[in-house]
């Protein structure tokens, strides 16, 4: 992969690493894959938010959950920003760390290949699904390309077997920055995603946000960040 700041230096991201990666995996040469860059990025946020403490949610006598919120739930995101290549489902251990957003940090392959992006957080009790109407994402947007990025919001109950999942559907990134600023600045969003009233997975203790981008610009990362989730009663 490669990228670079907003006005500032630049770097580069490939999906191979000398010697082979983690698990096995072969090398960048035996892949067929872009030499040189980085093998994957992962990016944490530049200020850690103070963690949010969720009441536990209280059961029936079946041992079922039922709704506990009354008013809106805000998650700051404390989690990481995942860019990473096939054949990997995640970055490599010698993947470049930085902290820094992907509003203001960007990455592209060195061959123009396809890069995977996602934003995963990571909650230390499980949320009963129960108790949300829907889940709105807070994100900033710097993307100068409108109409060409959609987010993917996941639920993942890791506690479960299986770790089962529940995925509520695309939504599309509606703003546009002022491309007369340079730097570009960040524009807020807010994003919904329904939840309904059938779905099968009871709780989830993980959010994973996949930014889908058009296919004439898969190789590069969206400039957009997330702000925070809101729970919806």
């Amino acid at each position: 992969l490669g990228g670079g700041e907003s006005g500032g230096t630049s770097a580069n991201l490939s999906p191979g690493m000398p010697g082979g990666g983690p698990d096995n995996l072969p090398n960048a040469s035996a892949a067929g894959m872009a030499d040189g860059g980085f093998p994957g990025v992962i990016l944490w946020p530049e200020i850690k938010p103070i963690p949010t403490l969720i009441a536990p949610m209280p059961q029936t006598a079946d041992g079922s959950f039922v709704p506990a919120m009354v008013r809106p739930l805000s998650i700051p995101f404390s989690g990481e920003y995942w860019m990473y290549r096939w054949p990997y489902a995640r970055p490599p251990k010698t993947s470049f760390f930085r902290r820094g957003t992907p509003s203001k940090l960007a990455f592209s392959s060195t061959d123009r290949g396809a890069i995977q992006m996602e934003a995963r957080h990571k909650i230390d009790q499980a949320i009963a699904l129960s108790c949300c109407s829907a889940i709105r994402l807070e994100i900033r947007n710097a993307d100068r390309f409108r109409g060409t990025i959609s987010l993917e919001l996941i639920l993942i109950d890791n506690q479960a077997p299986g770790a089962p999942s529940l995925n509520l559907g695309r939504r599309p990134v509606n703003s546009m920055p002022d491309l007369g600023r340079d730097p570009v600045v960040a524009v807020p969003e807010t994003i919904e995603f329904p939840i309904s009233g059938g779905a099968s997975t009871r709780s989830f203790d993980e959010f994973k946000v996949v930014f889908q981008r058009a296919r004439w610009r898969i190789d590069k990362s969206a400039r957009v960040s997330i702000e925070r989730f809101i729970l919806a009663p």
